[in-house]
């Protein structure tokens, strides 16, 4: 290479590197603009981003760059996105105090869902909640469908606004979770402010999916009324012990802020875990909370007591059930039956599957048509005589003549050695008292009673349980 042409080489480097570096000075003396209180106006507010000042909208929540902080730039964004908000200084100013108080989300550009919106959102899902369908129908066929029919009747802006709604999937199990845990809460404090202790009835009970579930309801007092509600449904991961059941009941209490001083009666079936003498679930409250009382549930006894059945009826059930579970198990056979009945002239066509209302309804329309043979309708009866006396077993004293007072105050036996004869004895010369026994049910008539023998009738502890044999 020739001196001359190196030299020339060298000088254009240079100039290049020259160039080069004031394009880097310029850059980095570009113009940096600050806030200026005057682009209030605008409808602006001021909004940091990389240590620059910028502008952010209060209609729209925009945020123009540091380069757009100009009267011109932020005229122009007010005058073209937002051209029919026209607010007084007073106004504007009031609006951006409360856009500046908002949350942080808001600042950043996200969109809180207006009042409207979420309170459709909540509806809806307590629909799909009621009707127990799946979360996925209302993003997948309420929403579409509401739509269709908003922008036929009223329009494309009206559809814009119902496709605000959110109906998802995530949404629809959020929103009846946050009902749920709202309904839980209320019954809390409920439960807390009742006058009377309230009385708890569980039961554990096994699902389709072969989990164990421990279901609670509670009945408590509220306005003079007895009221019952249902308290939770846990899972049981592990066992059913009556250890890991009392653990459950104690973890709910003490998330829920609630005591067992706040109950006075539990009602459960006759399972030994339940019940059990030594280890039982009431055995170990009982062992701490001593003025807990307990019941056995009247339904399980009604259960227990209507097991019994004569061999030749229960013959004669067992051969109806396996000929009704063949016809019915194939549409074939059933179709051959119907077809079998009606050259038969028979009446009934239908085998009656199910225990659904229209069905209890139907077999009752057609069982006064039916000519039940004699003897069939002499095991009948003979079954229901052992029937009542498995049910005299179960439950004592069952005449009115053996009631407690407390059951009927104005047809049970009057002991003169009872404590409250006296007060009785007075409470049915009331012609008041008797008025408002035959109106009110049981447990409202000694809730609102006046005279001093609610007073023992509150010591009964069976007066408020749950046990559904003393209040119905």
């Amino acid at each position: 290479m020739q001196p001359n042409q190196l030299f020339i080489l060298l000088f254009g480097v240079g100039r290049l590197m020259g160039t080069w570096g004031n394009l880097g000075k310029m850059a980095s003396t570009s113009k940096k603009r600050k806030w200026n209180e005057t682009y209030q106006q605008y409808g602006f507010t001021k909004f940091s981003r990389d240590g620059l000042d910028a502008a952010q909208c209060i209609h729209c929540s925009t945020v123009l760059a540091n380069c757009s902080l100009k009267p011109a730039k932020l005229s122009h964004h007010q005058s073209n996105l937002h051209p029919n908000i026209e607010l007084t200084e007073e106004d504007l100013e009031a609006k951006r105090k409360r856009f500046d108080k908002q949350g942080t989300l808001p600042t950043y550009g996200f969109q809180p869902e207006s009042k409207p919106m979420v309170q459709a959102s909540f509806e809806v899902a307590l629909k799909i909640a009621e009707r127990k369908k799946a979360h996925t129908i209302g993003e997948e066929l309420i929403k579409p469908c509401a739509e269709i029919m908003v922008r036929n009747v009223l329009g494309d802006k009206a559809k814009r606004e119902i496709s605000k709604i959110s109906l998802s999937n995530n949404t629809v199990r959020r929103r009846i979770d946050d009902m749920a845990a709202d309904v839980c809460n209320q019954v809390c404090q409920e439960i807390r402010a009742s006058a009377f202790r309230a009385s708890l009835q569980l039961d554990e009970s096994t699902d389709i999916a072969n989990q164990s579930q421990l279901i609670a309801f509670v009945r408590y007092e509220k306005e003079k009324k007895v009221k019952e509600e249902f308290l939770f449904c846990e899972l049981l991961t592990t066992t059913t012990t009556a250890e890991e059941v009392k653990k459950l009941v104690d973890y709910f209490f003490e998330k829920n802020g609630l005591s067992w001083m706040q109950f006075q009666h539990i009602c459960t079936d006759g399972a030994p875990a339940m019940i059990g003498v030594r280890t039982g679930f009431v055995t170990r409250v009982k062992s701490k909370w001593p003025h807990i009382s307990n019941s056995h549930c009247s339904l399980h006894r009604y259960a227990l007591a209507s097991k019994t059945m004569p061999p030749e009826l229960m013959s004669v059930l067992d051969s109806v059930i396996s000929s009704i579970n063949f016809i019915r198990g194939r549409a074939k056979n059933h179709r051959l039956f119907d077809l079998m009945a009606q050259e038969m002239g028979s009446t009934h066509t239908s085998l009656l599957y199910h225990t659904q209302e229209e069905g209890i309804q139907q077999w009752k329309q057609q069982q006064q048509q039916l000519d039940l043979p004699d003897d069939l309708k002499e095991s009948i009866a003979a079954h229901l005589e052992r029937l009542t006396s498995e049910f005299k077993a179960y439950f004592d004293g069952v005449e009115p003549a053996y009631y407690p007072w407390y059951k009927d105050p104005f047809g049970a036996v009057v002991d003169d050695e009872m404590e409250e004869a006296e007060e009785l004895l007075m409470l049915r010369e009331s012609a008041v008292a008797k008025a408002e026994f035959r109106k009110l049910s049981l447990s409202e008539f000694w809730l609102n009673s006046r005279t001093p023998i609610h007073v023992f009738a509150t010591r009964q502890r069976r007066c408020f349980s749950v046990s559904y044999d003393v209040l119905v």
